[in-house]
């Protein structure tokens, strides 16, 4: 799974087969404005690439979760929420319909200050 999400907006992630520089790379490219943003995330090697092309700051989750507003627990909170459902209301997710399964978490994270959710979705099926 790879994700990206703005803070105090719209979230985006998809299931991937591995995750490659390569992918994180086109995924960040598709998604992110690059001009004036700062990816922020952990320590990991396949993020080296961000700094040619944006601002990058990073957490070392060895040492600490947070580093004043440079953090991942946003992101870290989807995939937690994303877990509770499989574990809690699905029971199971078959690798077949998991990209639905992701599309759908987002979906619901996108809107989940909408105060009518509901009138929203019927909106969009006429």
């Amino acid at each position: 799974m790879i994700g990206l999400v703005e803070r105090g907006g719209k979230l985006v992630a998809k299931m991937v087969r591995s995750v490659t520089t390569n992918r994180m790379k086109d995924f960040i490219f598709t998604n992110v404005s690059t001009g004036g943003s700062t990816l922020m995330t952990d320590e990991s090697p396949i993020y080296y690439f961000v700094a040619w092309f944006m601002k990058h700051r990073s957490v070392n989750h060895n040492v600490q979760y947070v580093d004043g507003d440079v953090h991942t627990n946003t992101l870290e909170g989807f995939w937690s929420l994303l877990k509770r459902a499989w574990y809690g209301t699905h029971h199971h997710y078959s690798q077949r319909f998991m990209p639905l399964n992701v599309a759908g978490a987002c979906y619901k994270y996108n809107l989940r200050n909408t105060p009518d959710l509901f009138d929203v979705f019927i909106r969009a099926q006429l």
